[in-house]
């Protein structure tokens, strides 16, 4: 596990409630993610974390608290820190009639400074250079997230923001993407994530916050978590 003592801190969350009407998705939610660090929000369907998740890229406002990212405070009124944030979370669906270098080519409309070869890089990471012609609608689950997340690299983000990531994924592919969230995480990028299976989110995290109906309940390292037995020891053996 990292140490966080002496890093620098990326997103900071304090107080962050969104309620709708008379109910709270996510109340009073308070956390610290690093530099570097890979922080999860575990919890079942209904915890709150994609409610979680879109208040920190700006899709949602808080009813109450704030957000800081990149140690400023973002608002309506200031967007800029979420320009160097990638996510595939609430991005445009995936086009039926384009291929998957269609959709490199339009993302790089909006950053022309960015070199193509980026798009042939971006393809072999996530393991589509041999799909790059295929059209989306004849892609699988598992081969379209793995273009949202090769779409979501492409300006070079520093914080990357990922709901469920291997949700589809076959169990190599999870294996190769969790060694390339490490590999990301050594190169200084961000990563926070939302899931709600304890064994992957176990492999895939340095620290984790646990979630129920919108509270964070607990949040720690897997060790931290395992020893206050919020988490069974079983569920993180490599099987």
């Amino acid at each position: 596990m990292k140490d966080n003592t002496q890093r620098d801190s990326i997103v900071e969350a304090i107080g962050l409630s969104r309620r709708f009407g008379k109910c709270y998705a996510v109340k009073e939610a308070s956390f610290v993610v690093h530099a570097g660090e890979v922080f999860g929000f575990l919890g079942e369907q209904g915890a709150g974390k994609t409610t979680l998740l879109g208040l920190l890229l700006g899709l949602l406002w808080p009813t109450a608290g704030m957000v800081r990212i990149f140690g400023e405070a973002v608002t309506p009124g200031h967007t800029a820190p979420l320009r160097h944030v990638g996510s595939t979370i609430g991005m445009p669906s995936l086009l039926s009639p384009f291929s998957v270098r269609d959709h490199f080519l339009l993302l790089a409309h909006l950053y022309p400074d960015i070199a193509q070869t980026r798009i042939d890089e971006l393809l072999e990471l996530v393991g589509l250079q041999q799909d790059a012609h295929q059209k989306v609608r004849y892609l699988s689950a598992a081969q379209k997230q793995r273009l949202l997340f090769g779409l979501a690299l492409f300006h070079s983000p520093k914080l990357l923001i990922l709901d469920e990531p291997t949700l589809y994924l076959e169990s190599a592919g999870k294996q190769e993407f969790r060694q390339l969230l490490q590999r990301l995480a050594r190169q200084g990028i961000t990563i926070i994530l939302g899931g709600h299976l304890p064994q992957e989110m176990a492999r895939l995290c340095d620290r984790i916050a646990m979630l129920q109906k919108g509270h964070i309940v607990a949040q720690g390292t897997i060790s931290e978590l395992q020893q206050k037995g919020l988490l069974p020891i079983s569920d993180f053996e490599e099987g």
